[in-house]
């Protein structure tokens, strides 16, 4: 999906990357259209601003989680078929600045055995290291 920002008078070629703020937290992106004047009615207000172009740091931090996210989706897994639930996981991420582990996941019903899932996955040492001491 494509989100506007202002570019701050920075000139970000398409493929570059930079560190935003969204709704989720901090993020990096990569540039998709490069600097563009748009209308005003195809804007989410207010309109923020890109915090700064990505480092070579940020790229490593990004190459980590991807690696993490997909060790949360596998231990997730695992979780779901100990328990038995009717589920099907559909992806893991972990947001650049690390303060979020978000699953999505396709479920018909919640059930008191779904929150001892989440129980579950709230016990698992990877994700107390991501959701707790954001450090690994």
């Amino acid at each position: 999906k494509m989100y506007y920002f202002d570019p701050d008078g920075l000139e970000m070629p398409k493929g570059s990357h930079v560190i935003v703020e969204t709704a989720r937290g901090i993020e990096c992106g990569t540039v998709i259209k490069e600097n563009t004047l748009v209308p005003d009615e195809s804007i989410v207000q207010p309109l923020k601003k890109v915090q700064r172009q990505a480092t070579e740091e940020d790229l490593l931090i990004e190459e980590k989680n991807k690696i993490r996210e997909k060790e949360a989706f596998d231990i997730c897994l695992e979780k779901i078929a100990q328990h038995g639930l009717d589920m099907k996981l559909i992806d893991a991420e972990i947001t650049f600045d690390q303060i979020k582990l978000i699953f999505y996941y396709v479920k018909k019903q919640i059930e008191k055995q779904f929150l001892f899932f989440v129980n579950a996955l709230l016990k698992a040492d990877v994700f107390k290291k991501i959701l707790l001491n954001n450090k690994f």
